[in-house]
């Protein structure tokens, strides 16, 4: 679990992944926090692991996936609270090998913002890799341990560490499922400073995305 100035949240949602079944531990990886992020993530059972500067989600997620152990990453958003619990089917999909990778797709709720960061997202794994995601910036991601270096390993910028999932998931044949999974979000505002998050998460999918088309094996705009 990436997590950055989630002091309010962070807990409530590591006390409800604990309750998943079989899940070996949790990993909060705190990127460069200034409040008490990781003291409430440590309190509530987690192992807490503080990055010495900021990496931003796509190096929080790869520092968080080198320590886990077990055969399946589960990766969630730390604003989730209880509904985290939830996600035990994402991971089940995984290790029943119906999915190699088991992506969120949130239901019960609608997003703030113009869903521009979507749209971009999905228009550019359909580019880059012929596949059309319902849910292509969906935080709440289970996959193979194995498969962790393959999908987390690349360009990806930031917030666009799951745009790079989902094109490398499909260049490589792997199976992925998209499960609707009842999830409760804090919701981006429309203040200034909810407008620069999506101004940050649009610039680094278009960066992610520009960097994958300069790689080997994309489908599109040849």
């Amino acid at each position: 679990m990436p997590a950055f100035n989630e002091v309010r949240t962070v807990a409530p949602t590591v006390g409800a992944l604990r309750r998943i079944p079989g899940l070996a531990e949790v990993i909060v990886v705190d990127d460069g926090s200034t409040d008490g992020t990781a003291q409430e993530a440590s309190r509530a059972g987690a192992r807490v692991v503080r990055l010495a500067r900021r990496a931003g989600k796509a190096g929080a997620v790869r520092a968080g996936a080198r320590l886990a152990r077990g055969g399946v990453i589960l990766m969630a958003d730390a604003d989730l609270g209880k509904s985290a619990a939830r996600l035990d089917v994402l991971c089940e999909a995984v290790r029943s090998g119906e999915a190699d990778l088991a992506v969120a797709l949130p239901v019960g709720r609608e997003g703030a913002g113009l869903g521009l960061v979507r749209k971009l997202a999905g228009w550019g794994t359909r580019w880059l890799a012929g596949c059309a995601p319902l849910a292509p910036i969906s935080g709440q991601r289970a996959f193979r341990t194995d498969l962790a270096p393959l999908l987390l390993d690349g360009p990806a910028r930031r917030f666009g560490v799951e745009v790079q999932i989902n094109v490398l998931a499909a260049r490589h044949g792997l199976k992925v499922l998209e499960i609707p999974v009842e999830l409760s979000h804090r919701t981006t505002g429309w203040d200034l400073a909810g407008w620069a998050h999506r101004g940050r998460q649009f610039y680094d999918v278009a960066w992610t995305l520009w960097r994958l088309a300069g790689t080997p094996g994309r489908e599109g705009g040849r």
